[in-house]
């Protein structure tokens, strides 16, 4: 879609005066798991918090015999196996320092007639960058407000303002990006290292089945070992046993046998006698 391109009727030229030289604010620092503030540093007081105090850089102090402040908090994360090391400490002073400094800024108010084939709320919202042309120059603007209104010439009129703020979009866009850059990094370390976890976690699982497999393997072995010295001294006892009742057979047998020829020779020897005698 094609920018949005304005006239403006007339614009004004703010200059900001110096409202402050000293920033101070509360210094955020986080800290690995496991290390205290008081690890760190010494505070004076348990619970107290830690602070600073930075000149932004001016030249000339504001403020005359006083010192004129301007608050911005900073925050630091310090460097461990899981936290990315970050800080906002340069981007929060500088943004600080340009908010209390001497700078100046273009804001219009572009009416109906200045907008030309453009309808506000359809073609643009509040928050893009239209250009808009101002004394002959074409300069790149954020719309930072639209408002219906009702003139003697319109009951359906527009007064649109462009320009007027201190605060870049671009700035805000990059502070906004840096964010969601270490958010991104973070939830990659994070995802990192649950990858390493399940990884060293299906190891050791795989490890524990292996130890147990083999312990299994062990424990089988050994009873099979054990039933087959058993099966073994079973089957010599009842070898022994086989051959002890047939050699008890065979000895029975022959004592049998024997009787038996000796009672037929008796009684071959007593007919004998008896045919003598007739």
């Amino acid at each position: 879609m094609a920018t949005p391109y304005l006239i403006a009727d007339s614009a004004q030229v703010t200059v900001l005066r110096s409202l402050a030289s000293t920033a101070f604010g509360k210094y955020g620092l986080k800290l690995p798991e496991g290390v205290d503030l008081e690890d760190v540093y010494e505070v004076s007081a348990a619970g107290n918090e830690l602070a600073y105090v930075s000149s932004l850089g001016s030249k000339r102090r504001v403020g005359g015999m006083f010192r004129r402040f301007v608050r911005a908090d900073v925050s630091v994360t310090a460097k461990d196996e899981d936290m990315i090391p970050a800080s906002d400490v340069e981007r929060v002073l500088d943004e600080a320092a340009k908010r209390v400094s001497g700078d100046f800024f273009l804001e219009s108010d572009i009416s109906k007639s200045g907008l030309g084939p453009w309808e506000p709320m359809v073609d643009f919202q509040v928050g893009d960058i239209v250009n808009v042309e101002i004394w002959g120059r074409v300069v790149p603007l954020a719309v930072t407000r639209i408002e219906p209104k009702r003139t003697e010439h319109s009951d359906m009129d527009w007064a649109v303002h462009v320009g007027g703020q201190l605060l870049s979009d671009a700035e805000a866009r990059l502070a906004q990006n840096a964010e969601i850059y270490n958010a991104v990094v973070s939830d990659r370390r994070e995802l990192a290292g649950l990858d390493g976890k399940i990884r060293a976690e299906t190891s050791n699982r795989k490890a524990a089945i292996a130890s147990e497999s083999r312990r299994s393997d062990a424990y089988a072995d050994s009873v099979a070992a054990g039933l087959s010295a058993d099966f073994e001294a079973s089957y010599e006892r009842y070898s022994k046993a086989l051959t002890q009742l047939g050699a008890t057979w065979r000895q029975e047998l022959q004592n049998g046998l024997s009787a038996e020829q000796q009672a037929r020779f008796e009684a071959l020897r007593q007919e004998q006698k008896a045919r003598e005698k007739a």
